[in-house]
């Protein structure tokens, strides 16, 4: 067993092999969630592995700048590691975190943004505590499970998720992440095709029918809409389908056929018709009500969602005058919660059914001051500039590969007072707090918000104002 050595530079040649087992203390945690560790200064990633251990590990794979290995032995453990409670954790890719206790994932949280906006950054502002989740466990609102034969059973449909790094299947119906009226749609589904003899779908060949089961539950009511992605049109005793699910799901108000023919990884499909009932949940999020459809974007964890926005409202510290920029602002969310505290909300958004449902939004909660520009930030950004549009407040809430520059750029010609930005991901948001230092805005505060219990993502929001 190698000895590790620590405080090196990453050597020419890497000092392991694989199969080889080493000896390493883990002192971080990645943004994937597995343990840090060094061994003669090459960075060594260690799933489930935490901070302050000791472990024994075996190499599985080595590149020019760090290797993998698998966690063999826990030789001095840490004080927060627990049992993980999921009888398939080790082997499902889904969460990440559950063998640490949860005060101690939100500390590790706050430590990665802390982490990322000294390295990445290259700025130094307040990181106060992670705001935790109402609840850890049965959060998520939306289901979206791949059904294939069962490994292990043949003939018989399982549902569950994908292994890391894979396409291999790890049977479970019932995810202690999902809300119990998602982990009961999933059961009945599985059971009704059976019974119906829905053949499931082989990624192999592109044959079967059945792909996935989708489920939306309003976390307000518990009401569920149940989506079924088939590989075409054709659903066989869809009628027996329909009826188990009404008899074994209280509180389901529609049944959803999408139609994925193509050969791809994206879940849900172009199309799709309405078998039974609704096509959509009415949902409520900080006192609104909002309609919901498999397609539409919502925060698969309602409550937190409510605290977050809560938290960007108070940091934006609208009088009711302002003019709100309001910049990948999805199906509407923040800047309809802003626009009962503001003179004007102006929406940016590219995605044009997001746009869509934020119009839909709006009526339905009788928001007047709230404009939409459907359109890609970096496009609309630079003309609203070089309009003399201004704006007081702005809400910045990209996608994981954060802004482009040339948006960032746009935004400082604006020159709002101040900026509330919102990320999933704690690198990108980090780059961008830096460029936005250079472009004359100071960061103020940054906050992680732990919207994603048991697994690696941090959520995070900050303000920032302009010197």
């Amino acid at each position: 067993m190698t000895a590790q050595g620590e405080g090196e530079a990453a050597p020419a040649v890497p000092p392991v092999r694989v199969g080889q087992e080493i000896r390493v203390p883990v002192t971080g945690l990645s943004s994937a969630g597995d343990g840090v560790a060094r061994c003669h200064g090459l960075a060594v990633f260690v799933p489930f592995a935490i901070p302050g251990e000791l472990v024994a590990a075996r190499v599985t794979a080595v590149a020019r700048s760090y290797a993998r290995a698998r966690l063999v032995e826990v030789l001095e453990a840490s004080p927060h590691r627990v049992a993980p409670p999921c009888p398939v954790y080790h082997r499902c890719g889904g969460c990440q975190l559950q063998h640490v206790e949860y005060a101690a994932q939100l500390e590790l949280k706050r430590r990665t943004l802390e982490d990322a906006l000294a390295r990445i950054g290259r700025v130094s502002c307040p990181v106060p505590p992670t705001l935790e989740a109402p609840s850890p466990w049965h959060y998520r609102s939306k289901l979206q499970s791949p059904v294939r034969t069962h490994p292990t059973r043949p003939g018989r449909l399982a549902g569950g998720c994908f292994a890391p790094f894979s396409h291999r299947l790890v049977p479970a119906d019932s995810c202690l992440i999902q809300h119990p009226q998602n982990n009961r749609l999933l059961r009945a589904a599985l059971e009704a095709a059976a019974e119906a003899g829905v053949p499931p779908y082989r990624e192999e060949d592109g044959s079967g029918v059945l792909r996935h089961v989708v489920g939306r539950v309003a976390a307000a009511t518990g009401r569920v809409l149940a989506g079924l992605v088939t590989n075409g049109p054709m659903l066989p005793g869809a009628g027996r389908v329909v009826a188990r699910l009404r008899k074994r799901v209280p509180g389901l108000v529609g049944v959803v056929q999408n139609l994925n023919p193509r050969r791809t990884n994206v879940i849900l499909g172009p199309s799709q018709r309405v078998l039974w009932g609704e096509g959509w949940i009415d949902d409520r999020l900080g006192g609104l009500s909002f309609r919901v459809s498999l397609a539409s974007f919502f925060q698969v964890n309602p409550a937190q969602a409510e605290r977050l926005f809560a938290c960007a409202l108070k940091l934006a510290g609208l009088q009711g005058g302002e003019t709100v920029l309001d910049v990948y602002c999805g199906t509407g969310a923040l800047g309809l919660l802003a626009a009962g505290a503001a003179r004007r909300v102006v929406g940016v958004e590219s995605e044009p059914s997001a746009v869509e449902d934020a119009r839909r939004n709006a009526a339905i909660n009788g928001v007047a001051n709230l404009e939409l520009l459907a359109g890609e930030a970096e496009r609309v950004l630079p003309a609203l500039a070089r309009s003399g549009f201004s704006a007081q407040v702005a809400f910045l809430d990209p996608p994981r590969q954060g802004c482009r520059p040339e948006a960032l750029a746009a935004l400082a010609h604006i020159a709002p007072r101040r900026v509330v930005y919102i990320s999933c991901s704690p690198a990108t948001f980090a780059r961008d707090i830096g460029l936005m230092g250079a472009a004359g805005y100071r960061p103020v505060l940054a906050r992680p918000v732990d919207m994603f219990p048991q697994t690696c993502h941090v959520e995070c929001v900050a303000l920032l104002e302009r010197a």
